[in-house]
């Protein structure tokens, strides 16, 4: 049974668009694009369905660069976390990817579980970002907080809570899990 999220694979190899299809068929929505043309056509179109993009970097009518540098033009970097496939992996190749938005490369050809586990990671933490963003979380932590903190209050006096003190601590609580997601936001 598929999950809601959506991959993204962009490949103009059949080859490499089955291989990655067989990875990870049954466990997601696959979209697929043959090129960067078609890619950020997709993009737009599925642009809140799309979780994460596997992008080859060398592609007809629009390569994997130019696919980067539209997806930050048109914000959709920050939408759409993308996981560089490719078989240029020189130092200088990954910076440049990464300077465009790229969340992470892999090199060709590569190791299926090692594919799996990256694009895993990014969807979980992904799930996170938005579990963060939800204003049900922080009301679920601010509500479990005042739950403990009066049990606390009435079975341990000699922490002098007073509904003063809970209320500063059940506001504040939420920002222990804003601080871990502002960790997460690169420079």
């Amino acid at each position: 049974m598929a999950n809601q999220e959506t991959i993204l694979i962009v490949d103009n190899s059949e080859i490499y668009r089955a291989i990655l299809r067989g990875l990870f068929e049954g466990e997601y929505n696959l979209l697929e694009a043959e090129n960067g043309e078609q890619a950020l056509m997709m993009m737009r179109q599925y642009r809140e369905s799309i979780t994460v993009v596997l992008l080859d970097l060398f592609m007809p009518e629009k390569d994997g660069y130019e696919v980067l540098q539209e997806m930050r033009q048109e914000n959709l970097i920050f939408h759409e976390p993308v996981i560089v496939i490719t078989a240029e992996d020189s130092t200088d190749n990954r910076v440049k990817v990464l300077e465009l938005g790229a969340m992470d490369i892999i090199a060709k050809p590569f190791e299926p579980d090692v594919v799996k586990s990256r694009v895993k990671n990014i969807i979980e933490s992904g799930r996170y970002r938005r579990s963060l963003e939800s204003g049900l979380h922080i009301r679920r932590i601010r509500m479990f907080t005042k739950i403990l903190l009066e049990e606390v209050a009435r079975n341990y006096q000699e922490y002098q809570l007073d509904a003063h003190k809970i209320r500063l601590i059940t506001e504040s609580s939420s920002m222990h899990d804003i601080g871990k997601f502002v960790k997460t936001i690169p420079n």
